[in-house]
């Protein structure tokens, strides 16, 4: 990166990472400087280097607490980060022109003393870098509370496999649609699961992007068609979709119904769903509704409903690395009640003889097999007909799903 590059670059990511230590909601805080105007290209360069820091926070703070006397704080922190994320994990990055740079761009927002500083520990850390890879590279970068309660759930073997997966970044899958053309394509296959779709990696994003009419393709990981490979629509059948946004499985349930039947397809949030109509707006059979899935009715019964409901997240981390570090149990256990809300009021709204596809993107029990047999304590008229964990693997994420049958 050129100076001013850097400076632009580091300048977004350290509000990113400041703003982020109050809202923990990447997203959010990229979309807030997204909307006051800057460069996409910014802040693509910017979002790297945060999601960077969050995939490998823990190392990098050790190796500040090794490098320097006295932890330093507030902006100094968040313009540290970043900048060691560049020099220690990203190949195309020379680390010794990037530390001039970075100095160069703290010089412009910092003080005297801070960017001195930062010189100071950039000398350090060009030195020692191979040391400090070396001694990092067992940390699992999980933060405390996601490890201390995986290794309650899981072997050793099992915890260390999920923090090297989640330690990369997510490639760029794609399911393709009415095209056939799979130049920068390849193929994923050997899934885990019966998945009704052919999935395949993008392999030069930009390039591919450019090229294929955006209604011929839909970015999605594999382990998205669990769910639906479990629901098993079938032509004619009448099913609700009732957290639906931004409108992935809707679009694959409405495909596997060959434009039969009706979907209808609901979310809590009407901002979520301007997306998930701009995905839908081909789709003849599909009609969506803003409506809180704990408490709508609609007037008809449905033959299947798929529950995609709110999740701790945990099955994609490498898509959202930074939700491994506001992880808690409090949270969980607010998401395992409100899952439970959700799951009752789709009984009530669904036919005899008809099915429930329950459906995360956790890990945990407490959101997945558990909550379903509880929900099966409490309502007989009920069956657990079919269910699938899978966990996060290089080649997909990880994902929940159970098929609940009306008796």
């Amino acid at each position: 990166m050129k100076d001013n590059k850097t400076f632009k670059t580091l300048s977004l990511a350290t509000q990113v990472l400041k703003n982020w230590t109050q809202s923990h909601n990447f997203d959010l805080e990229l979309n807030r400087l997204r909307r006051s105007g800057n460069h996409e290209s910014d802040l693509k360069r910017a979002s790297q280097l945060c999601l960077c820091v969050f995939r490998k926070k823990e190392s990098l703070e050790k190796i500040v607490k090794k490098l320097s006397q006295k932890r330093p704080r507030g902006r100094v922190m968040h313009l540290l980060l970043p900048s060691m994320a560049a020099m220690l994990y990203m190949d195309k990055i020379t680390p010794q022109g990037f530390a001039d740079s970075a100095v160069e761009a703290a010089k412009k927002i910092l003080s005297k003393h801070e960017a001195n500083f930062l010189n100071s520990f950039f000398h350090k850390l060009v030195d020692q870098k191979e040391n400090l890879l070396r001694e990092a590279q067992n940390d699992l970068n999980l933060g405390s509370e996601l490890e201390k309660n995986w290794k309650k759930s899981f072997s050793a073997e099992q915890v260390q496999s999920f923090a090297s997966t989640l330690s990369l970044e997510a490639e760029l899958n794609c399911r393709l649609i009415n095209y056939d053309n799979h130049d920068l394509l390849s193929p994923l296959e050997d899934l885990a699961w019966d998945s009704p779709f052919q999935f395949y990696k993008i392999n030069d994003a930009a390039k591919f992007i450019s090229q294929t009419p955006q209604e011929n393709f839909y970015i999605q990981d594999p382990a998205t068609s669990l769910c639906i490979s479990l629901l098993k629509p079938q032509k004619d059948e009448v099913i609700a979709d009732l957290c639906s946004a931004p409108g992935g499985k809707t679009l694959m349930i409405s495909h596997l119904l060959e434009g039969t039947g009706q979907v209808f397809a609901s979310d809590i949030s009407e901002k979520r769903l301007e997306r998930l109509r701009e995905n839908l707006a081909h789709q003849s059979n599909v009609t969506v509704q803003c409506l809180d899935a704990r408490s709508s009715d609609y007037s008809e019964k449905f033959d299947a409903i798929l529950l995609d409901v709110p999740c701790s997240n945990t099955g994609v981390l490498r898509r959202k690395p930074d939700a491994r570090w506001s992880f808690s149990q409090k949270k969980v256990n607010e998401l395992v009640e409100l899952q439970a809300e959700i799951l009752a009021q789709a009984a009530k709204m669904l036919k005899a003889g008809g099915r429930i596809c329950y459906s995360t993107c956790s890990i945990e029990a407490a959101e997945n097999i558990q909550q379903v047999e509880n929900f099966i304590k409490s309502h007989p008229d009920f069956e657990l007909s079919e269910s699938r964990q899978l966990y996060p693997c290089p080649q997909h994420d990880g994902a929940f799903a159970a098929t609940l049958q009306r008796k």
